[in-house]
């Protein structure tokens, strides 16, 4: 994958996250991360 698909995977998922939680905290991020590491 590219990197700028890969930095447009994070940023959605990271808003999805961000969306469902209703804080942009912490752990959305580390969640975000996590499962894009699980991808590569």
């Amino acid at each position: 994958m590219a990197d700028e698909e890969l930095e447009a995977l994070r940023k959605q998922r990271l808003a999805e996250l961000q969306a469902k939680h209703g804080d942009p905290g912490d752990a959305a991020q580390q969640e975000a991360k996590h499962s894009l590491t699980e991808e590569k």
